[in-house]
């Protein structure tokens, strides 16, 4: 990921997809119990240079100063992304952003760390939010020869890829089950594939050919990229488990949202609410096509991206 900002002036569709689950995350800090002494922990899971989190974090913040016992403690927003993030990039937009959610009694800090890796002391986290960010894998399970995107693959492949996404997503409910205090909750958006969507990437994949055709890239450069994402299916999120607790909804139905609830005893319930929503980013490849399909026919439109309705669901725990 190019740093410098470029994320933030350029992920406004992924600040759409996760908008989504904002009122969710609202409701979230409404209920969440509060320490009686220390900080509330606020976790920002996936949060690169931090401009998609400002008006979700900040409408969370405000439902918790609204309540009585939150008017006065301290708030630690604690923003994790990988090591190589652009964490200047990140600490620059939360001080100087308009729509900050800086604010006297509120402190940031970053986590430098996968999270598929522990981030926070376990029980310290009063509220989590985590938005588009779980498709990305810890690791790329194998190759894809012909293909950037792992859901494009067939066969052996696409298995190794989906049990290495479903092992990672046990993983991060693990990891957040145990930094989540008693009676703590997060919300997750993440992302399904809907009509299109096997279009949509294929059109990318072509991006990517004729970026070797115009000589921007050699074969061999092409065939060694993939990028390390899988879309989970609504089966894999809903079976995710954490301490022998599962996330098992009722029943899942569109248009709404979709809500699993993780729980653990002993204490108040522990939540994760996952929302699937959509993006529909265009990733530079996409304006490298466009680019060399201009040079070739001087009036070619500009590409884009096939829009997807949004595929949502509602679920209700166990």
């Amino acid at each position: 990921m190019d740093g410098a900002g470029f994320y933030n002036e350029h992920s406004a569709q992924q600040q759409q997809a996760a908008a989504a689950g904002v009122s969710m995350l609202e409701q979230a800090a409404s209920e969440v119990p509060l320490p009686r002494d220390g900080p509330v922990v606020v976790g920002d899971y996936g949060a690169s240079e931090g401009r998609n989190s400002l008006r979700p974090l900040g409408a969370a913040l405000d439902r918790i100063r609204a309540r009585p016992e939150g008017a006065t403690p301290p708030v630690w927003v604690v923003h994790t992304d990988l090591p190589g993030n652009d964490y200047s990039s990140l600490f620059e937009t939360v001080a100087r952003d308009p729509h900050s959610y800086a604010r006297p009694g509120v402190f940031t800090f970053a986590a430098g760390r996968s999270f598929y890796e522990p981030l926070l002391p376990a029980g310290s986290v009063a509220l989590g939010w985590s938005a588009t960010a779980v498709v990305w894998l810890s690791r790329t399970p194998c190759p894809l020869p012909g293909h950037l995107f792992s859901y494009a693959s067939t066969g052996e492949r696409r298995s190794v890829w989906a049990a290495a996404a479903a092992a990672d997503w046990e993983t991060f409910l693990r990891l957040r089950a145990d930094e989540l205090r008693p009676g703590g909750q997060m919300v997750v958006t993440t992302l399904l594939s809907g009509p299109g969507y096997l279009d949509w990437m294929a059109l990318v994949e072509a991006g990517a050919r004729d970026t070797v055709d115009a000589g921007i890239l050699r074969t061999g450069e092409l065939e060694a990229m993939v990028l390390p994402t899988y879309i989970r299916e609504p089966g894999v999120l809903r079976r995710g488990r954490a301490h022998g607790a599962s996330a098992h909804p009722r029943r899942l139905r569109r248009p709404r949202r979709a809500r699993p609830r993780l729980r653990r005893p002993p204490g108040p319930p522990r939540r994760a609410r996952v929302l699937p929503g959509r993006d529909r980013r265009v990733p530079r490849l996409l304006r490298a096509r466009a680019d060399v399909r201009a040079r070739r026919r001087p009036h070619a439109l500009a590409a884009g991206g096939h829009r997807r309705r949004p595929l949502r669901a509602h679920a209700s725990a166990a």
